[in-house]
């Protein structure tokens, strides 16, 4: 994935179980392994240019397909 070059104003996180390799119905924007799942924005700068990089954590011993939306407020 690439970086974003303005920094997010909203990130959302939300996630599912993998069945058989195929993410279940049901999305959970909050739910049993929220807790588990962390995400953080991260400024990375590279050769004067800023780029903002969202990284997502799970450390849940299931098998999840995160989703991240991340929005920027236009002006």
């Amino acid at each position: 994935m690439t970086t974003l070059e303005d920094r997010p104003d909203l990130v959302t996180v939300s996630y599912n179980y993998l069945s058989s390799g195929v993410p279940q119905a049901t999305t959970y924007i909050r739910g049993a392994l929220t807790a588990d799942i962390r995400a953080w924005v991260t400024k990375q700068s590279a050769g004067g240019d800023k780029d903002y990089q969202i990284t997502v954590q799970n450390l849940s011993s299931s098998e999840l397909y995160i989703n991240v939306a991340a929005y920027r407020v236009g002006t």
